[in-house]
């Protein structure tokens, strides 16, 4: 399986490539990377690039849950949810992994039972009780 789709990884540049690599290199994983900065220009990327991260871990485990928190809720919906390019194009191919969407929640469910939601920092409280 391939997250996300092939038309999207043709069109990564060498930054988001090196990114990818050190994030799955077996080297990284032993040294169990908690926290990643990317200290990138505007327009490079950043939001797709953890979008594609999170999408590929809800691939991998199983009954998982994530959750891509934008400074606010209505920038999460704009920014992301909203924009056909964004989130979309970082999917699995829907035949490769089944998933379901909920536009009201923001919410990605895919068939091995992991979750992907989005959300806004101006509410924590609606954050509380995420694993």
């Amino acid at each position: 399986m391939t997250v996300p789709n092939e038309s999207f990884l043709d069109k990564l540049g060498p930054h988001e490539l090196e990114t990818l690599y050190a994030f799955d290199s077996h080297e990284s994983i032993e040294k169990a990377i908690r926290f990643l900065i990317l200290e990138w220009h505007r327009r490079a990327h950043k939001t797709t690039l953890a979008l594609n991260l999170l999408n590929r871990e809800c691939c991998k485990y199983p009954k998982s849950k994530y959750v891509y928190v934008a400074p606010t809720q209505v920038w999460a919906r704009n920014v992301v949810w909203d924009d056909p390019t964004m989130l979309w194009d970082t999917l699995p191919d829907k035949a490769e992994m089944g998933y379901k969407t909920n536009g009201q929640k923001m919410l990605i469910t895919y068939d091995n039972g992991s979750m992907l939601k989005l959300g806004g920092s101006d509410e924590p409280d609606s954050l509380r009780g995420i694993d």
